[in-house]
Order: C-alpha cells, then structure tokens, then sequence
C-alpha cells in the first residue's frame, strides 16, 4: 500500500483582551466571540454550515472548521501521506483564520487585541483550577483494518522513540516552581498506551473506530492524540511520511525483533520527554539502546520496502539526514 489518505485536526487558543468599554468579559462573551471567529469565516472563503445555525462550516477547499468547547478547531481536507497538500491545507487555514481575527477587531465588538494560538498547552487559572491544561493536535492516517493488531503492535513502539523528531519543546513548569526544558508539549499529559477516550485518559494509540469510511475499502482509520502541533512545515512534513512508512511497515509484515520491543511504551514516551540531550538508552525487553540508534531500526527496515516513491525516497533521505544530525549532538 503506497498511497493513504491522511489528515490533521487542530485546536487554537484564543487570548482575548477587552476594550477598556468593556471591561468584564464573562464565558458567554468569550464564546460569542470565538463564534463570530468561525462565522466570518463564510465572508472569507465560500462555505457551508455543517449543521444549520451552528459555528461549524465545511470550506470550498474541503477543510472544516468549528467551534470545539471554549476553542476554534479546524481540520484539512483529507491528502495523500508524502505529499506536500497538507502544509498548504494548514498554512491556507492560518492565513483565512487571521483574515478572520482582523474583521473581528475591525468590527465594534469591544475588543482591543484576539489572538490565536497555534499551540499544545496553556496555564489554565480559573473556576478553582490553576495547572497546564492542553489543546488538541490529532493525526489521522487511513490504514488496513485486517493489519490493525499488527500496525497497533508497532505503532505503539514507534511513537515514543520518535519523539525527539516529532516534539514540538516545551518550558514546562513543574509542581516545585522549577522550569525544566522537554521535548514535547503533549507527551506529559499521555496516560495510556491505548484507549478510546480523547480528553481524561490521553493515549498513545486512540481507539476511537468513528465509521468515517466505507467498510468496503478495507481501510480504518488511526486516531493519533499524542503528538505536538509544530509551526514548522518541514517536520509536519516528515513526520507524516515516517509515520506513513512505519504504517507500511506492519501492514507488509515488518515487525521489530521480539527482543527491541519496548519494556513498557508509556514509561519511556516520559522518561525521553525530559533527556533533550538524547543522552539516553531505550530499555528494550532484552538490553537497553541509544534512542537514535533505535530510530535507524525503522529508516533501515523502510529503505528495503518494495516498491518506493519518489516522495517516499525523498523522505527516506530527510529522515536519515535528520537522525545524523541528532546522532551528531
């Protein structure tokens, strides 16, 4: 299988500062706001509402965008895994959401700054709670149903010992008042290695089995939660293809040697989250491993893969480009 459909579903955070008229900005406000966010977005580009008087549109270029608890969430239009569709879906998103804020604050509405963030977490301080809270950055990847248990098995290795080329970095704050610096903005908040839950039980694999395709094509669909958003389009980029690749590895039949099997998934996804000097082993069920050198298993055992696109190659060399430079460090 060369070609698969793929896809990203974004939460933004939204900072709104009041004009000095209105200085109390209760919830309902806020969220009459963040309406008139995705409302204007019809005046922007054509669209149509996903269910009638609600703050959820389908664009014209296939991407969707609605309002998701207190936050804007958008979602691309489905592309081919290689391709470079994707960044041009997220980036034309960016650019028709900041039309969008731009109309709000030209309009007489009250507000003296509204900003998106484009971001994993935020300090959430109020109704009684003060901690990190994060946003939602799923990835999502058709894949074959009669393979799942086979793609699970590896996905759920892979996951964690790529997360110092998937990582977004992150100051995090721990409970002392200390700052630390890790690789990921997501990672701490995982708890599972899978469930079917999206918000108290974060895991590594989703199970969420949404009937979003035809069960006649043989595809299911993989819900990925525990990865970061990056504004960077090269890792958005990468990211996608290796994971693709790695998905064509189980479903051909490539399993990772019984004894590189990660001890326990969850546990190392935590520990590597905080080594971002990469001075740090993997433990495996048989011995512990460089974590760079856990990566190659993946590169070398998808450079034999038969037949390979000119994207897929193309991946293949940025992806040991990169893990070289890490090797370097």
């Amino acid at each position: 299988m060369q070609k698969r459909l793929c896809g990203r579903e974004q939460e933004f955070g939204v900072k709104i500062i009041p004009s000095a008229k209105r200085v109390n900005l209760n919830r309902g406000t806020r969220m009459d706001i963040i309406c008139e966010i995705i409302n204007l977005i019809s005046k922007i580009i054509p669209a149509v509402t996903f269910h009638r008087g609600s703050s959820d549109y389908w664009l014209c270029n296939g991407s969707r965008v609605y309002l998701d608890m207190d936050s804007v969430e958008t979602c691309t239009a489905e592309h081919l895994a290689g391709s470079f569709d994707g960044i041009a879906q997220e980036k034309a998103m960016e650019l028709i959401l900041n039309k969008s804020v731009k109309l709000i604050l030209r309009s007489k509405i009250g507000v003296e700054s509204l900003t998106l963030y484009k971001n994993n977490v935020w300090l959430q301080k109020e109704r009684g709670y003060s901690g990190e809270v994060t946003y939602g950055s799923h990835h999502n990847y058709s894949y074959l149903t009669e393979e799942r248990q086979k793609v699970f098995r590896l996905i759920k290795n892979f996951i964690p010992a790529s997360l110092p080329l998937t990582g977004n970095g992150h100051v995090l704050r721990l409970g002392s008042g200390q700052f630390v610096y890790c690789l990921s903005q997501r990672a701490k908040h995982i708890i599972r290695v899978k469930y079917d839950e999206t918000t108290s039980m974060r895991p590594i694999i989703n199970l969420r089995d949404e009937p979003l395709m035809d069960e006649s094509t043989g595809l299911s669909r993989l819900h990925l939660i525990s990865r970061d958003a990056t504004r960077c389009e090269f890792q958005t980029w990468l990211v996608d293809t290796i994971t693709h690749l790695a998905l064509r590895l189980a479903e051909e039949g490539w399993q990772l040697p019984p004894k590189l099997v990660l001890k326990s998934p969850l546990e190392e996804l935590h520990r590597l989250n905080f080594k971002f000097d990469l001075n740090y082993k993997l433990r495996t069920v048989s011995r512990d491993m460089d974590v760079v050198d856990y990566n190659y298993l993946f590169l070398r055992a998808a450079e034999k893969l038969k037949p390979l696109s000119r994207r897929e190659k193309l991946c293949l060399q940025e992806w040991e480009r990169v893990l070289e430079l890490l090797k370097a460090r």
